[in-house]
This record gives C-alpha cells, structure tokens and sequence, in this order.
C-alpha cells in the first residue's frame, strides 16, 4: 500500500493543531504507526520540499520543546541538525545540507518516539 500525498500532508501538519490537542492523540489521528512501513525519509523530505513552511513549524515545534530528553531540529549558520538529549555517552547529532531532509529525519525520529516504534531501525531511514 503506498502512501498518499494527503496521509503525508497530515503527518507533516502536525506540529499546526499542537496547541489545540496533545501531540500523542495527533499522531494517533493520522495513522502513523500503521502508515509507518510506508513512511519514508525520502518521500517525507519530497512532500517538505514542496510545503517548506511546514519545515518552519516543525523548527519552532522543536525549539519550544520543554524537555531535558528526546530528539531536536536545528537550524545553525551552517546547515541543519538533528540530534538527542540523552546521557552524554547516548548523544549524537546528524548533519544535513537541507532544511526538507533535516525535517524528514526529525519527523521519523520524533514520531517514532512518540507512536512507541524502535528509533533507528530501518524502518527509522
């Protein structure tokens, strides 16, 4: 089953109904962990690349977050970043040229938290 444009456009809109409803009840709503097999790095940062606003609300998600764990999106000077909170010796960060690719790592990552999925398997990628 291939995933749609509109399925797609309800995870990447996520972060716009947070202020209304709990991110939990949100990712639920769109089908996230049954859609996940089909929810690729690739076409989430296609469907960013097309709607780069979309990429802006998931930065502020990220940079308003209140927690002392758990994934990030930044945006320095020089490229993009995606990282974690966690122990030092568990922190790292990845690198990425694009705002879209960045966000579709975040995505994958932040969600996959969220819907309880194992971060950095390949179904992660």
């Amino acid at each position: 089953m291939a995933i749609s444009s509109d399925q797609l456009d309800a995870i990447c809109r996520v972060p716009e109904a947070l202020a209304r409803r709990p991110l939990r009840d949100l990712v639920a709503e769109t089908g996230y962990q049954d859609l996940r097999p089909e929810v690729t790095r690739d076409n989430l940062a296609a469907h960013l690349a097309r709607h780069p606003h979309l990429v802006l609300e998931w930065l502020r998600y990220s940079e308003g977050k209140r927690t002392s764990g758990g994934w990030y999106l930044l945006h320095p000077s020089a490229g993009w970043l995606v990282g974690r909170l966690a122990e030092p010796d568990q922190e790292r960060e990845l690198r990425f040229r694009t705002g879209p690719e960045a966000c579709a790592e975040f995505i994958l990552r932040e969600l996959d938290s969220v819907a309880g999925e194992p971060v950095g398997t390949p179904r992660s990628r």
